[in-house]
């Protein structure tokens, strides 16, 4: 007989577990439902579940059992509401700059800029130094005695700064009787220019003349 009763307990123990497991999967199933609790009917001889929607449903040999679907929050509960964004660290050191790269290829040109306003007018430079003219006339007076012939020569041009060549010459006489026989540059004086002009004259009469030589002095240069 005690045999039996082993067996028999152990049958309602399967039962039990059963309903336990059948309880809990309904749990589950229930935490899904949008007022938040689980409303279960346990019968009072096995302590077997059944889930219902309220507490009315349950049976005579029935008690109505509540659970909440959201554990309450706490220590030991489920974890907190997110609390607020911490305010930002500050900023790292500044770490060793990098190598330089290499350098980029050569861009295109860009296009050419408009001209710009003319600028103001400078001031006016010191004066040049002065010049010496490129030419100048040298005139030479002389006399002529009774019945000679006379080769007259004009000043140097070689004394005359900055216009050393003779490049032309002539003569003035005062009396009819005086007459030029010959009027030329004198090459050979002063190297292989003529720097000097010379003019012969003779006078027929009986008295001494006065007679006039002159030389265009040149710097050589043109202009």
């Amino acid at each position: 007989m005690e045999k039996g009763s082993r067996v028999l307990r152990r049958i309602v123990t399967v039962v039990v577990l059963c309903g336990v497991a059948g309880a809990v999967a309904s749990i589950a199933w229930a935490m899904t439902s949008a007022n938040e609790r689980i409303v279960a009917c346990a019968k009072r001889s096995t302590g077997e579940l059944r889930l219902v929607g309220a507490a009315r449903e349950c049976r005579k040999n029935e008690r109505a059992v509540v659970w909440n679907a959201s554990g309450r929050q706490g220590p030991r509960g489920r974890a907190g509401p997110r609390g607020a964004t911490g305010a930002v660290g500050p900023a790292g050191a500044v770490g060793p700059a990098g190598p330089a790269g290499p350098a980029g290829a050569t861009g295109a040109a860009g296009p050419q800029g408009a001209p710009g306003a003319n600028g103001a007018q400078g001031p006016a430079g010191p004066p040049g130094a002065a010049t010496e003219p490129k030419w100048r006339y040298v005139f030479v007076n002389s006399s002529v005695g009774p019945y000679t012939t006379a080769l007259v020569p004009s000043e140097s041009c070689a004394n005359v700064p900055g216009v050393p060549q003779a490049v032309n010459g002539g003569y003035e006489v005062t009396a009819s009787s005086v007459s030029a026989t010959r009027s030329a540059p004198e090459i050979q004086y002063g190297g292989p220019t003529a720097s000097r002009w010379l003019v012969e004259f003779r006078n027929g009469g009986q008295y001494s003349q006065q007679v006039s030589v002159w030389v265009l002095c040149a710097s050589g240069t043109a202009g």
